[in-house]
């Protein structure tokens, strides 16, 4: 795992937190919400793990948020933006995953087929 941070170590990632907590009327009604993270993604790049010894890893998580910038071509840079908070998250009770647009520059082109893609999802 160390190896892995080392090697992706300037890149962002992102991550979504495993729910573990019903609310009262859920669990009243004996019925849980079906969904199993949370709703929306959280920016970070995992700056160091610590082995918790049980198969498990603690991550250190530099979060932070994406904005845009252009270069003289008018391309689209994404640019991480740190927010100056560490939080620690067991890998087992997060999602993590790596999209490529959020470390690769972009020409205009190619931005309007991911914001396609976006409208599509939504």
């Amino acid at each position: 795992m160390k190896d892995f941070v080392e090697k992706h170590k300037n890149e962002v990632f992102r991550y979504v937190q495993y729910r573990k907590i019903w609310t009262p009327y859920e669990m009243e009604e004996k019925f849980k919400d079906e969904s199993e993270t949370e709703v929306y993604y959280n920016f970070a790049r995992i700056t160091d793990c610590f082995d918790l010894g049980s198969g498990d890893y603690l991550l250190e998580l530099e979060s932070g948020e994406i904005n845009t910038e252009y270069d003289e071509n008018d391309n689209e840079i994404p640019v991480f933006c740190p927010s100056n908070i560490i939080k620690y998250r067991r890998l087992s009770e997060i999602q993590i995953e790596k999209f490529g647009y959020d470390n690769e520059t972009r020409t205009n082109k190619e931005s309007e087929r991911y914001a396609a893609m976006f409208m599509w999802r939504k």
